[in-house]
């Protein structure tokens, strides 16, 4: 399950990678999911309260169990747009 973990988290951290590089003006509209391979994959854009230029990346990778409950992984960031 460790491999699977590593996986998980590196599909997070693409997506993370994805999103800090959009247009600024993209991000409130950057919500979305995917599945990729066992994985599935779903990320969030919130506004940073009291900025009016940084915005909250919530990037939320699960995948199903092999035994017992379902596992995920979630990384968060903060990012200005165009690659801040």
């Amino acid at each position: 399950t460790g491999n699977i973990t590593t996986q998980a988290t590196m599909l997070a951290r693409e997506k993370i990678e994805e999103l800090k590089n959009l247009p600024r003006s993209s991000l409130n509209t950057a919500d979305g999911n995917d599945i990729v391979g066992i994985y599935e994959r779903e990320w969030l854009t919130n506004p940073v309260p009291g900025s009016s230029t940084a915005w909250q990346l919530i990037i939320t990778v699960k995948w199903p169990p092999r035994r017992g409950e379902e596992r995920q992984v979630v990384l968060q960031s903060i990012s200005r747009g165009n690659g801040t």
